[in-house]
C-alpha cells in the first residue's frame, strides 16, 4: 500500500480512538475538548515539530486549570495572561504553540475545583500525548525551525494582544458559548504559512459561514447519531490531513465542533452564536491592530530602525559551528560593516 494511504489510516484511528473513548459519556464538552486537544496536538506537530507538542502540553494543562480555575473578573485577566505569554514566546519561536493553548483555555469555564475539572485535564493531556505519539510514528520532523521576533517587537505585540484578549473574554461573559469570542482572537493572531493578518480574518470569515451551513444542513438531515459522530471524525481527519488553506480548516473546526453541541443545543442558535462571535472576535483584532500602527507611528524612527535590526539576526542568521564547511572559491560571501577594522 502507498505510504500516503497507510498514514492516512493511522490518522483515523488515531482521532477515531479517544474521541470514540469519550462518546459513551454523553459530555459533550468532554468530546469537544478531545478533540481539540488531540487536533491541535498533531497542527503543532506537523507545524513546529512533535518534540514541541510533547513541550506544550505543560503550558496548555497551566492555562487551562488557571481558566477554570478563576472565575469572576480573574477569567478575562488569566486570558489576557495567557495572550501576553503567547506575544512574548514569539521571541523564542513559541508563538503557535501557545497561542494553541490559548484557544483551548478559553473553551475552559470557570468551574469549582471537583473531580470533573481534573478528569478534563486528564482528557486533555492524554489527547494532545496521543497526537504527538501519533505523529512521532507518522515520521514528522523532531523539530521545525520556527521564525522569531526581537525582544521589543514581541513585547509591544504581547501586551496589545493582552489587551485585546482579555477585553474579549470580558465581553463574552453571560453569553452562551461565549468563550468562542476569545477563542477567535488568539486564532486569528496565530500564525498561518506567511499570511496577512487581514487575510486571516477574511477567510476565517468565509470558513465560519460555510462550515455553519454545512452543519445546519446536515441537521436537517436528521442523521442518527452514530452518521453524526462519523463526519465529526471525518472533519478531525481532514484538519490533521490537509493543513491548509485556512479556511478549508476553519470550516471543517466549526463544522465539527457545531455538530458536537447540537445534542445540547438548537443548532440554528449555535450557529447565530459562532457567526456573530467570529466576527465580533475579528473586529477586535483589526481594530486592535489599527489602533498599534497608528501608535507606531508615533515612534521615533530611531527606535523603529532598532526593532528592525533587532528581528533581522533572529531570522536569518545562524551561529556558525566549529566544523562549518569553508564557503568555494567564488562563493559570495556577505561583507563585513564599514566600521569594523580590517586585517
Amino acid at each position: 500500500m502507498p505510504k500516503r494511504f497507510l498514514n492516512s489510516l493511522v490518522l483515523v484511528v488515531a482521532l477515531g480512538l479517544p474521541l470514540g473513548l469519550t462518546a459513551p459519556s454523553g459530555d459533550t464538552g468532554l468530546m469537544a475538548a478531545v478533540l481539540l486537544s488531540s487536533a491541535f496536538g498533531f497542527l503543532i506537530a506537523a507545524n513546529s515539530g512533535w518534540a514541541v507538542s510533547f513541550r506544550y502540553i505543560p503550558v496548555m494543562l497551566a492555562a487551562c486549570a488557571a481558566a477554570s480555575l478563576l472565575s469572576g473578573p480573574w477569567w478575562p485577566v488569566v486570558i489576557g495572561a495567557v495572550a501576553l505569554a503567547a506575544g512574548l514566546a514569539q521571541g523564542a519561536g513559541w508563538g503557535m504553540p501557545v497561542a494553541a493553548a490559548g484557544v483551548i483555555a478559553c473553551s475552559m469555564a470557570p468551574s469549582a475545583p471537583d473531580a470533573a475539572l481534573g478528569l478534563r485535564l486528564v482528557v486533555l493531556a492524554a489527547g494532545a500525548v496521543y497526537a504527538a505519539v501519533v505523529a512521532r510514528a507518522l515520521g514528522l520532523p523532531r523539530l521545525h525551525r520556527a521564525s522569531r521576533v526581537g525582544r521589543l517587537r514581541s513585547t509591544v505585540s504581547g501586551v496589545g494582544f493582552a489587551a485585546i484578549a482579555g477585553l474579549a473574554a470580558a465581553l463574552s461573559h453571560g453569553l452562551p458559548q461565549g468563550y468562542w469570542l476569545p477563542a477567535t482572537v488568539f486564532a486569528v493572531v496565530m500564525p498561518s504559512a506567511g499570511m496577512s493578518l487581514q487575510r486571516r480574518a477574511v477567510q476565517r470569515i468565509a470558513g465560519t459561514l460555510l462550515g455553519a451551513a454545512i452543519a445546519l444542513g446536515i441537521s436537517l438531515l436528521e442523521p442518527p447519531q452514530a452518521a453524526v459522530l462519523a463526519v465529526i471524525l471525518l472533519c478531525a481527519y481532514l484538519i490533521c490531513f490537509f493543513l491548509r488553506p485556512l479556511w478549508l480548516i476553519t470550516t471543517l473546526v466549526t463544522t465539527a465542533l457545531m455538530l458536537l453541541l447540537s445534542g445540547s443545543r438548537d443548532i440554528g442558535g449555535i450557529a447565530e452564536s459562532r457567526v456573530l462571535l467570529t466576527i465580533t472576535g475579528i473586529v477586535l483584532v483589526l481594530a486592535g491592530a489599527g489602533a498599534g500602527w497608528v501608535m507606531s507611528r508615533a515612534i521615533p524612527r530611531s527606535v523603529r530602525e532598532y526593532a528592525t535590526h533587532e528581528v533581522a539576526p533572529a531570522v536569518t542568521v545562524e551561529a556558525p559551528s566549529a566544523d562549518a564547511e569553508v564557503p568555494p572559491a567564488g562563493a559570495e560571501v556577505p561583507s563585513e560593516p564599514a566600521d569594523r577594522p580590517r586585517r
